[in-house]
């Protein structure tokens, strides 16, 4: 009975690692998402003012001179 309970405890201590583990790596890819999705959001603004200097510029290109 002594060496069952000291397998279970030894089982127990092994998934508590692994848990912990296992934590660390979810919050470093949070981490790592949240930083990505600021990135995109980032790159999303940048498109969109380098798509509207470009149609601004074609616009500019089409007006007749006088």
């Amino acid at each position: 009975m002594e060496g069952r309970l000291e397998n279970l405890e030894m089982h127990v201590g092994y998934l508590q690692k692994t848990l912990d583990d296992l934590n660390v790596v979810v919050l470093e890819q949070a981490r790592q998402l949240r930083d990505l999705t600021g990135q995109v959001a980032l790159l999303q603004r940048s498109l969109a003012a380098v798509l509207a200097a470009v149609q601004e510029s074609g616009e500019q290109e089409d007006t007749p001179l006088r």
